[in-house]
């Protein structure tokens, strides 16, 4: 032989090395991107809330301001219906920022498949050389060692080794396997690198769809928009008279909603000697009827999923300077006909179903520990008055489109109207629901804190 096997195993000793040196930051890159992916992507997400509500807030402050232009005359049908076109504009802008945010989770999605084939190209060539590697090792070792596996060195004189040589030689194996052995664990963080990018990448996709949704759902908020102007027209034939008069049938409801309540209280006692009676089928059936978004820690739970956010807020300043009654609410965005239930275990209290179809229709429970929750607009209802309701059952399906059954006539969109009453008061529904489910740049800033807490335990 003319070539040695000192430098062939050199050669390959070193040739890894080099590999694996310049493979080397990229593993420990993404070994050490592993261990902090998720509290960055926290980050980000809680940065871009942050951004989101004070760019929202900014809208919004704007929007108060017009409105309030609009309304320094009187709560008028005006008014209303330049409110609607403002709904309309803001679902337009809210429509344009979203664009935004899917173009950057493209790009940002686009990039992190371009470094999983950076990984899998370096996983590829490490795999490729580890196998050149194992193979010379074992050739090696069969020319050199004898039946009994030890170094054989009649078998090195023939290859033209120098004597002076076999000790390196053997040390020349000895350091191939220990690359090999090194090599393989390198393999092995690429694998885990690739697999973290990968999920990171499902979950911007998943985040991607959700924006998408979001869009959708503006698109569709455009139309009910128009929908509900078209519809207010219809029903008022352009006359004020007419309008103020469908506004006293709203402060009306309204009205009927209080003086329930005021019966409720009276009948305190009765109502808790009910719900004690069903106390451990209603736990039993509470564990039965879970759902994603049921929580323990909180006395009350989404009574649908607020995937798209909140479209109102409890006391809307926007909503009182508009109609000229008080928004003792929140409205949840959500597709017509989506099921609702029960945020709660309690007993149907009230079913309104108006006489005319078209009214505003609505559930009322009532709950242990002095709450009462409120569901509006109803498109159906399945639950009867006195009967008993569990956690996450199905007691309806949502409304709001205008112009349909259970809406109300000044509803602007598909949504849920949600009220909530403790010790029969109005209170803010988000004080007592599981805020981390709500996405993050519809959380108000006196509940930002708790859900920033909170947001680390829940899959989004």
């Amino acid at each position: 032989m003319q070539f040695s096997k000192k430098h062939l195993t050199g050669g390959i000793f070193v040739l890894f090395l080099l590999f694996l040196t310049g493979t080397s930051t990229v593993v420990a890159n993404e070994k050490g991107g592993s261990k902090t992916q998720l509290l960055m992507d926290l980050d980000y997400a809680l940065k871009n809330a942050k951004e989101n509500f004070s760019n929202l807030d900014d809208s919004q402050s704007l929007i108060g301001e017009e409105i309030k232009a609009i309304n320094e005359q009187a709560v008028s049908l005006k008014g209303q219906l330049d409110y609607i076109e403002i709904l309309g504009a803001q679902s337009k802008k809210k429509i344009l920022a979203i664009k935004k945010q899917i173009a950057e989770i493209k790009n940002q999605i686009l990039t992190l498949k371009e470094r999983e084939g950076t990984q899998s190209g370096y996983r590829d060539e490490l795999r490729e050389l580890m196998q050149s590697l194992v193979s010379e090792l074992y050739i090696q070792y069969r020319f050199t060692t004898d039946v009994g596996k030890n170094l054989d060195s009649s078998k090195l004189l023939l290859a033209s080794v120098a004597s002076s040589d076999i000790l390196q030689f053997e040390s020349g194996l000895v350091a191939i396997a220990e690359v090999a052995e090194s090599a393989a664990r390198r393999l092995e963080a690429i694998d885990s690198g690739i697999s973290d990018t990968r999920e990171v990448i499902a979950k911007k996709e998943k985040t991607l769809a959700l924006l998408e949704k979001r869009v959708r759902a503006e698109q569709e908020n455009i139309l009910a928009h128009k929908l509900s102007k078209e519809v207010l027209l219809a029903e008022t034939k352009g006359k004020e008279s007419t309008y103020q008069r469908l506004l006293a049938e709203t402060i009306r409801e309204q009205d009927e909603v209080l003086q329930q309540i005021e019966r409720l209280k009276d009948n305190k006692k009765f109502i808790e000697e009910k719900l004690d009676a069903v106390d451990i089928e209603n736990y039993q059936k509470t564990i039965a009827l879970d759902t994603s978004t049921v929580s323990r820690a909180t006395p009350l739970n989404w009574p649908v999923t607020p995937t798209l956010g909140l479209s109102a807020y409890f006391q809307d300043e926007e909503y009182l300077n508009t109609i000229g009654i008080p928004h003792e609410a929140i409205d949840i965005p959500v597709l017509h006909g989506s099921s609702v239930r029960a945020s709660r275990s309690g007993i149907v209290s009230k079913v309104n179903l108006p006489k005319d179809k078209k009214g505003y229709a609505y559930v009322m429970l009532s709950h242990k520990e002095s709450f009462v929750t409120l569901y509006g607009h109803m498109s159906d209802i399945f639950v009867e008055e006195g009967e008993t309701v569990y956690t996450g059952q199905v007691i309806g399906l949502s409304g709001g489109t205008p112009g349909t059954d259970g809406a109300g006539w000044l509803t602007t969109g598909a949504h849920l109207h949600f009220e909530v009453f403790k010790d029969w008061k109005h209170v803010d529904p988000l004080a007592y629901l599981p805020i981390e489910y709500l996405p993050l740049e519809y959380v108000p800033e006196k509940y930002l804190e708790r859900a920033q807490s909170l947001t680390r335990k829940v899959k989004r």
